[in-house]
């Protein structure tokens, strides 16, 4: 696993109502159960970390974890 796969992931993870659950590539944003609060704390630690910036209304789009990891992949310099 990617530095920034393992970043998001934990970083999900570390959020997520539900701690003790697995979190993977494929794992649902909507089964981790982030309230607005844990969702912008966690986007605010992944933009801090890679120095990048996201768009809100594109995260909010995201389906899984991997979606999330495109989204911040595609936010980052090349």
């Amino acid at each position: 696993m990617s530095e920034l796969a393992w970043f998001v992931v934990s970083t999900l993870k570390q959020y997520s109502a539900n701690p003790g659950s697995k979190v993977t590539l494929d794992t649902q944003i909507d089964t981790l159960k982030l309230d607005s609060l844990s969702t912008l704390e966690a986007v605010m630690l992944i933009e801090d970390h890679f120095g990048i910036e996201l768009d809100p209304a594109q995260f909010s789009t995201c389906d899984t974890v991997a979606d999330v990891i495109a989204l911040v992949a595609k936010a980052m310099p090349a």
